[in-house]
């Protein structure tokens, strides 16, 4: 027999209730990676430049930042082609 309308409410806000107590998934840590050797800073190797960029103007998705981070070697010569590693939304 179906119980009638107000007592189906109640068991309602009442596994609802219970629900909202369950202890949520705790948040998975951060990852921690070894730095690799060729990450570290040595003497003697040329450091180069990180240029952050922000673009906000854009006309064809207007309202959106974008964030551009640049790195320009140190022996980066203008006057010679340069190889050019792009990342977008860090997929390589």
């Amino acid at each position: 027999m179906p119980l009638p309308a107000r007592p189906r409410v109640r068991l309602l806000l009442l596994a609802l209730g219970a629900l909202l107590t369950l202890p949520l998934p705790a948040a998975a840590p951060a990852e921690d990676y070894p730095t690799h050797p060729d990450s570290v800073v040595r003497p003697g190797v040329p450091v180069g430049e990180l240029l952050k960029l922000t673009f906000d103007q854009s006309r064809i998705f207007p309202g959106t930042t974008r964030e551009v981070q640049v790195y320009v070697p140190r022996q980066y010569d203008p006057a010679r082609p340069a190889c050019v590693h792009v990342n977008q939304d860090r997929i390589q």
